[in-house]
């Protein structure tokens, strides 16, 4: 049975990337990112619980660790979501924990936590 009557094979298009850089720093898995408004900075967060924040360099392509938030409350806690709020100047740091977190971007303050958030777990 073919399909090709609900799909014309004229819809596919193919499209390939290419690696440009990888990024060390991470203990654990990668489990978001997230750019802030400007795209100049990337932020990553793992399975760990670290946030981390990258730099984009002068050609475009190198992207540079600039800074390692480590959160004592966040320590082996993986980092569910990450966001960027629309000033630049904190990010929003939702964990396994159920916790959505604060931090200040200039000084890696913990500045609040937002309780009572639910995380759905399947039984």
């Amino acid at each position: 049975m073919t399909y090709s009557c609900l799909l014309p094979k004229s819809k596919f298009v193919l499209i390939f990337f290419q690696l440009w850089q990888e990024l060390d720093g991470h203990q654990g898995f990668v489990t978001c990112v997230c750019f802030d408004a400007c795209s100049a900075v990337l932020y990553s967060a793992d399975s760990e619980g670290a946030v981390l924040s990258w730099h984009q360099g002068g050609g475009g392509h190198d992207w540079r660790l600039q800074r390692e938030f480590l959160v004592g409350e966040l320590r082996g806690v993986a980092i569910n979501a990450l966001a960027v709020h629309p000033n630049g100047k904190r990010i929003y740091v939702y964990a396994r924990d159920s916790v959505v977190r604060m931090l200040d971007v200039l000084t890696g303050v913990l500045l609040q936590n937002y309780l009572g958030a639910l995380a759905h777990k399947s039984i």
